[in-house]
């Protein structure tokens, strides 16, 4: 293989990482770095370094060639899963403008299906959570993911396919605890995609959805910028690599002011703070249930290690 047919052809993807947007720059660079100039073909390539015994130095070409050989599995993966998720993508996407006609005070509706569910989990009689209601509430974290402006996009899209996709798991069953223990009846609890590992990360959203509220509050400022990164800081950063981190770091610059998020979501901020206070008290009991559904299981609990 001619390293300059390669070459030319793989360039070729430098314009489609561009026009993911500026939190993805980084990407295009480090991409675009990695030239070879010295032989004509990819096995000299690696022969000459073989020969030189400089293969495994950091800078060296043939792990550059290794990485561009990820890009390009990547971008072929990105297409497949565009492919995939397109429907589901438009079907998250119109229930979520249901939800907005019904009532454009998204923050309200949220605050109280969170607090129903906390109210179930605080009664008397032995506690189960039925899936359905339970994606319910969380379906309406999405439109608010989407009000903090286009780069948190994909934030939105994600969420919105790990909700989809415990409602998928949970088709046979019908709470949380039967889907936990029929993962591990069938021994399929630890497989990357079971409901049993969605479910740990929609707790995590919630988390973090809890954290930016406290902190919101808590802050003087009109920044949500703090909040947010705060939040992520404290959930998820410690489960990402160094790609998603930057992305992250990227699209967190990009966050509208404190005010225009209010403003977005139709509220002064006395009002919403008394919404984002209701929502952080009612997340409380759901987060502690959803830790000891995995607590109580021996074979679960190592779940709560996992990105």
């Amino acid at each position: 293989m001619e390293i300059g047919k390669f070459t030319q052809t793989c360039r070729l993807v430098s314009p489609l990482i561009r026009h993911l947007g500026v939190a993805l720059k980084f990407a295009d660079i480090e991409y675009s770095a990695e030239a070879v100039k010295s032989v004509n073909t990819l096995e000299d390539l690696l022969d000459r370094e073989i020969q030189q015994n400089t293969m495994k130095d950091q800078s060296s070409a043939s792990r550059s060639l290794n990485r561009v050989k990820r890009s390009l599995e990547m971008l072929k993966i990105i297409f497949e899963q565009t492919m995939a998720s397109r429907d589901l993508v438009k079907r998250s996407y119109r229930m979520a403008r249901v939800v907005i006609r019904k009532d454009e005070r998204i923050l309200t509706r949220m605050a109280d299906e969170f607090e129903q569910l906390a109210a179930h989990l605080n009664s008397p009689t032995p506690i189960t959570m039925e899936i359905g209601k339970f994606t319910q509430a969380c379906r309406l974290v999405s439109p608010l993911i989407r009000h903090l402006g286009v780069a948190m996009k994909f934030a939105d899209i994600e969420y919105s396919d790990k909700v989809s996709g415990i409602e998928k798991a949970g088709k046979s069953v019908n709470t949380l605890e039967d889907l936990l223990d029929r993962e591990i009846q069938q021994n399929t609890i630890k497989r990357h995609s079971s409901g049993s590992r969605i479910l740990i990360r929609v707790k995590r959203s919630l988390e973090m959805l809890k954290i930016i509220f406290e902190q919101t509050m808590a802050s003087s400022g009109n920044s949500i910028m703090d909040p947010v990164n705060t939040a992520y800081k404290q959930v998820f950063y410690p489960y990402h690599g160094w790609a998603t981190r930057k992305a992250v770091a990227g699209a967190l610059h990009t966050l509208p002011t404190k005010s225009l998020f209010l403003k977005r979501l139709k509220l002064d901020e006395a009002s919403a703070f008394v919404l984002m206070q209701r929502t952080v008290i009612a997340l409380d009991p759901l987060i502690r249930y959803m830790d000891n559904l995995f607590h109580s299981r021996e074979s679960a609990q190592e779940l709560l290690r996992l990105i």
